[in-house]
């Protein structure tokens, strides 16, 4: 149950694991497993194969033909799991002073780069109540308007702003693709 996760350091860390797993990766753009059409979707854009990208310009992607349709629902997961993670943390006494602030900066730059994924696919999206739904919630009471751009924008700068403050500035070498505070600023 969610309540077992905060019950130790070792669950915490195969939760926030599991929540960095919702990460988009950049580095399939060019290949039809992409989460997104990424920089390539433009009209200057042109490739000799027939990649997720070539099938955008081509207008071969409808919302029934599937691609990046996970998009959408793996970064709300995220979102909820990092909403859940900074509401709790507090919860896991094992956790050395250090670590609940890396974990919780780590949650910080989770949710905003989650809400940067979604944005930059989508354009404005509902920006969620920090505190997570109860999985049996109806729809109507979930449902949201999308926000604006700006409010969207100004939501994922607040929330990599915060990461920063908990992140350090470096780490060892075994951890350099966990963020740090120079991450969450750029």
């Amino acid at each position: 149950t969610i309540d077992s996760v905060f019950t130790s350091k070792l669950k915490l860390i195969e939760y926030m694991n599991g929540t960095e797993g919702f990460m988009p990766n950049d580095g399939i753009l060019y290949r039809d497993e992409s989460y997104s059409p990424g920089a390539s979707a433009s009209d200057e854009f042109i490739a000799s194969w027939k990649s997720a990208t070539m099938k955008f310009m081509l207008d071969e992607i409808t919302p029934e033909s599937g691609e990046f349709s996970g998009t959408w629902s793996n970064m709300y997961k995220g979102i909820r799991k990092a909403n859940i993670i900074l509401a709790r943390i507090n919860e896991c006494k094992d956790l050395t002073d250090f670590e609940r602030r890396d974990y919780t900066g780590r949650a910080y730059f989770l949710r905003a780069y989650f809400y940067y994924a979604l944005v930059r696919h989508y354009g404005p999206v509902p920006i969620l109540p920090n505190t997570a739904f109860d999985t049996d919630e109806p729809s109507s009471n979930v449902a949201q308007e999308r926000d604006t751009w700006d409010d969207c924008i100004e939501y994922i700068c607040q929330n990599m702003e915060q990461a920063a403050n908990y992140l350090p500035a470096q780490r060892e070498r075994a951890f350099e693709y966990v963020p740090t505070k120079g991450g969450a600023l750029s």
